[in-house]
């Protein structure tokens, strides 16, 4: 399943690609997200607490950032573990485009896979979609 989106954001195209590489900024647009701290220029390790109905899971794994094209685009991808709550994994295609001086349009493709619980169950439809639709 994939989702696309795009969205106009009042500033320049630096500054957007500058905030989408920064782990504070970037912690704030995963869903969930408690702690996400850079291990290398492309990767950073990431805690995330996902609920589903009355069961909620504490997940550990990575973010990696890979094809970039300074500042234009990028692919950001994670994965991790909940234990026997199950395991996440997901990504994001993202594109800069310059609106004016001022001004970014960002495009993004989402590509979530979430499974949860130990008899490897997804979780529903719309539970999956609105997350990746948050970030």
């Amino acid at each position: 399943m994939q989702m696309s989106d795009s969205q106009r954001i009042p500033a320049s195209k630096e500054k957007v690609w500058a905030a989408l590489n920064d782990p504070a900024i970037l912690k704030q647009c995963i869903p969930g997200c408690e702690a996400l701290d850079m291990s290398a220029p492309t990767e950073m390790t990431a805690t995330v607490v996902f609920r589903v109905g009355p069961v909620k899971a504490t997940f550990g794994g990575k973010v990696t950032l890979s094809d970039l094209d300074p500042p234009n685009s990028y692919r950001i991808s994670g994965e991790g573990s909940g234990g026997v709550a199950g395991f996440a994994k997901g990504g994001a295609t993202v594109k800069l485009s310059a609106d004016g001086p001022d001004a970014t349009i960002l495009f993004r493709r989402n590509c979530p896979r979430l499974r949860f619980g130990y008899a490897g169950r997804k979780t529903n439809r719309e539970k999956r979609d609105g997350r990746a639709g948050q970030f």
